[in-house]
């Protein structure tokens, strides 16, 4: 053919394949999309109605509408023929159907457009679980077979999923599940929580998370998941773990999953600026406890020996009433917070058999060579029985944080020791937060130091006898000077006050300082000082000093041992009294002195350069805490063993509360004996 003809028959077959198709052969586009939006408004109707449907009713949606995934391009009737990686599916000249196409814009939405806000409580459970759990769910609901729908690593995944949107605090408080928590039977628990729900998201505590979540979960899925139990009263503490212990070995054994929570139990909050213990945690992961099972049969064992007692102890607790005397003090929120269960060995004192005869605070005394006791009958009360401020023996002591020593320590009979290197900076007194650590004065003369005579003047023989320091200028002081007011008096009245007291030095406190401490500070215009008869040169710029005492260095020599006596000579100004411009008020110090060893060391001990001796500040206090009487034979405490009326006695308050209050001492003595 010639080159004209090649041409003509080129134009015709291109005119050939630019002609629509016959009419009745296929469906035009207007039509296919017509019956897509047709579709898509189906779907989204669909939708909306079997938002709020349970699990089971979306499975069995998801199983209406089974079916493989089909290619966009791909017919019902024709199967897709395997392409190259740069091919095109061919269509067959058939377009695609109006529920595939519906899939293909539902597709393209989801890669491209933004997911629109759920429009109710089931709809925003769907868009809060992941692309895997959503597969899930649709695989398990294709699933015909009953054995093969009960997919266990599929059901894990599912709960896993569901139990972990139930605490995310977002989830909670978006506005698709706002009419949620207006259902009687969720606001019948959470309205006792802080701030209701508007304290979703800062306010609730993590178990308060816990309990809302899983509540919500009840009312969006009715069907599906089973009750908590609300008639079971506050929740039951099942045990208290301290170091040594673990949890959720049952759930790597047995491929369960938790039926309890864990939470981080501190010692009841107070006012005190406490610093919060820690809690701290060493997780394994399944796959690796696994493994040590089963290289260790004995370890295996006693996991199993461990995981069967607790299954017990739970059967037992959650069969019995949170308003059963067996199950009362452990979950009742007095017991909880005032941090009974902290108690190892929890001192109580029987109310009922107590006669105030103070025999145990003497037998305490008595026991401990520096003469302080170390119990005191006051403290919070709790049935029939008080706990005094004595050391419970804490299982996580809070009170030995922060020393900047490290001078607090547990003994081997798991007591708190106080080591001899204190410094008194109270730490370990703040930090214990129930007054079972008392600071005690070392100074010869310290604060309440009582037997101090004062006396107007000399000549007047009124004499104010056992005042304690220090002395605080009051109304009895000034009726005894013949004041008339709070500074206005007759010329009459006198300007000078006599103090004095006597205080004991022992042969050893003198050989264990060189030097000593002296300060007083008063209100007078002028101050002298005697001390054993010989007058004292205090600064010459002491007084008047009203902001810090005046300090006056003592050789060990000017002391005696066995009994001194310090006399004082206060003189108040022409101008402090008798005049409007009064300087001396009612509780204005009158007198106080303080007397204190000062420790010495080596300087070149201390890496000094120079040689001789350097004076160190005093520790003028030390901490003091029950030690258990562990250092008595058989150590068992003295408080306890010299209790006439047995009214005082120690036990373990996770374990021995219960029968206390129920049986009574006997029976938790004879226990304590046969153990």
């Amino acid at each position: 053919k010639s080159v004209a003809d090649v041409l003509a028959a080129a134009r015709k077959q291109a005119t050939k394949k630019k002609s629509p198709p016959p009419s009745g052969k296929g469906k035009s586009v207007a039509d296919v999309l017509a019956a897509a939006r047709k579709q898509v408004t189906k779907a989204k109707a669909a939708t909306s109605t079997g938002a709020g449907k349970s699990v089971a009713d979306i499975l069995a949606t998801a199983r209406r509408h089974k079916g493989p995934a089909e290619d966009p391009g791909q017919t019902a009737s024709e199967p897709q023929k395997p392409t190259s990686s740069t091919s095109q599916p061919e269509h067959g000249g058939t377009p695609p159907s109006a529920a595939e196409l519906a899939e293909m814009m539902r597709a393209s939405a989801g890669k491209g457009a933004r997911k629109p806000p759920p429009s109710s409580p089931g709809q925003a459970v769907w868009q809060g679980l992941s692309s895997k759990t959503q597969l899930a769910i649709k695989r398990m609901a294709e699933m015909t077979d009953a054995a093969d729908s009960h997919d266990r690593d599929a059901q894990e995944l599912i709960l896993g999923k569901l139990l972990q949107l139930s605490r995310d605090r977002d989830f909670l408080a978006s506005p698709a599940i706002r009419d949620v928590w207006a259902q009687q039977s969720v606001q019948r628990t959470t309205a006792s929580f802080p701030q209701g729900i508007k304290g979703i998201a800062k306010d609730w505590s993590d178990m308060e998370v816990r309990i809302g979540g899983r509540l919500a979960l009840e009312a969006i899925f009715p069907d599906t998941f089973p009750k908590r139990n609300a008639a079971a009263g506050p929740p039951l503490i099942l045990t208290y773990l301290s170091r040594g212990d673990w949890f959720g070995e049952a759930g790597v054994v047995q491929r369960q999953p938790r039926n309890a929570t864990c939470i981080a139990f501190d010692h009841p909050p107070d006012d005190s600026g406490r610093r919060p213990g820690r809690v701290e945690l060493v997780r394994i992961p399944a796959d690796i406890f696994a493994e040590i099972l089963r290289e260790n049969p004995k370890l295996r064992q006693r996991v199993e020996s461990t995981i069967q007692a607790r299954a017990q102890n739970t059967a037992d607790t959650e069969q019995t009433k949170a308003w059963d005397s067996r199950n009362s003090l452990l979950t009742a929120p007095d017991y909880r917070d005032a941090g009974f269960v902290q108690g190892q060995r929890l001192l109580l004192i029987d109310l009922d058999r107590c006669t105030r005869c103070g025999d145990c605070v003497r037998a305490c005394v008595n026991t401990h060579e520096d003469g302080y006791t170390r119990l005191f009958l006051d403290g919070p009360r709790f049935d029939r029985f008080l706990v005094p401020s004595a050391c419970r023996n804490c299982l996580n002591p809070s009170c030995m944080i922060g020393c900047p020593v490290g001078a607090i320590v547990r003994g081997d009979n798991g007591q708190i020791e106080i080591m001899d290197w204190c410094v008194g900076c109270e730490m370990c007194a703040k930090q214990c937060p129930y007054d079972s650590i008392q600071m005690h004065d070392l100074g010869l003369i310290g604060p309440a130091t009582s037997g101090w005579s004062v006396s107007a003047n000399r000549s007047s023989g009124d004499v104010s006898a056992d005042v304690g320091n220090p002395i605080i200028w009051d109304f009895h002081l000034a009726a005894q000077a013949g004041w008339s007011g709070q500074g206005l008096t007759p010329p009459s009245a006198p300007r000078s006050w006599e103090v004095s007291h006597e205080f004991q030095v022992n042969r050893a406190q003198r050989s264990d300082y060189e030097m000593f401490r002296l300060q007083v500070s008063s209100m007078a215009h002028s101050l002298r000082l005697w001390l054993n008869g010989r007058l004292l040169e205090l600064p010459p710029d002491a007084f008047p000093t009203r902001r810090s005492p005046a300090e006056l260095p003592l050789p060990a020599e000017t002391l005696r041992n066995g009994i001194n006596r310090l006399r004082a000579e206060v003189q108040l100004a022409e101008e402090t009294v008798g005049t409007d411009d009064v300087t001396l008020n009612f509780g204005d110090v009158l007198f106080d002195l303080r007397l204190d060893g000062l420790p010495t060391i080596d300087a070149d001990v201390a890496s000094m350069s120079t040689t001789g001796r350097m004076v160190m500040d005093p520790v003028t206090q030390r901490a003091v805490v029950c030690d258990l009487c562990s250092s008595l034979p058989g150590q068992r405490p003295a408080c306890v063993d010299q209790c006439p009326h047995e009214a005082a006695i120690r036990i373990d308050a996770r374990f021995d509360m219960d029968t206390l209050v129920e049986v009574g001492y006997d029976a938790v003595s004879a226990g304590r004996a046969r153990s």
